[in-house]
């Protein structure tokens, strides 16, 4: 099974048993997170955020027709994000942690814009992933960071690990 189809099954298992209105993807790159997120959850408003303004011009050529209609492109630093506290039911981020110098401040920053209650779901590459363009070791960096940064921040709730990569949901619990 495709991490797509993965992250698919998991979005639409949230969006099924709590309403996610809006939701937030953090370095949202060409989009391909959002392939996934929209057609899981098709009432939900999607904002989708990166650093790259290439990238995010690059986002709405793979949608489906309808999508942009309620995708918002945002161009922000997944460490200082542009929004109140809260204000997410459901943050995303598919392979994008491993780019911030400060994974913990990027988590701490993802905790804030979400919800009580609200879900975190981030897939990083695993150092034996044959498909990551990244060495093995930025993979092992990443995931001892967010292991360690974690638990202190959310409740995990769904992991699962794969050769290529992994894929953490957690809730936020105050």
């Amino acid at each position: 099974m495709l991490l797509r189809e993965h992250l698919f099954r998991l979005y639409r298992s949230i969006g099924e048993q709590h309403h996610v209105r809006r939701a937030l993807d953090v370095g949202t790159g060409a989009g391909e997170n959002l392939r996934a997120l929209t057609s899981a959850i098709p009432e939900t408003v999607v904002c989708a955020v990166d650093i790259d303004l290439g990238s995010l011009r690059s986002v709405s050529a793979p949608l489906p027709q309808g999508v942009q209609a309620r995708l918002e492109l945002v161009l922000a630093d997944a460490k200082m994000l542009p929004f109140r506290d809260g204000s997410f039911d459901l943050v995303t981020s598919l392979a994008a942690l491993h780019h911030l110098d400060d994974v913990e401040g990027g988590l701490r920053e993802a905790r804030r814009v979400l919800r009580e209650g609200g879900y975190f779901v981030v897939s990083e590459w695993t150092p034996d992933s044959k498909l990551s363009p990244h060495p093995p070791e930025t993979a092992r960096r990443t995931l001892e960071e967010v292991k360690r940064a974690l638990p202190r921040l959310f409740r995990l709730t769904d992991l699962r690990v794969f050769r290529d990569y992994i894929i953490v949901a957690a809730r936020r619990e105050d």
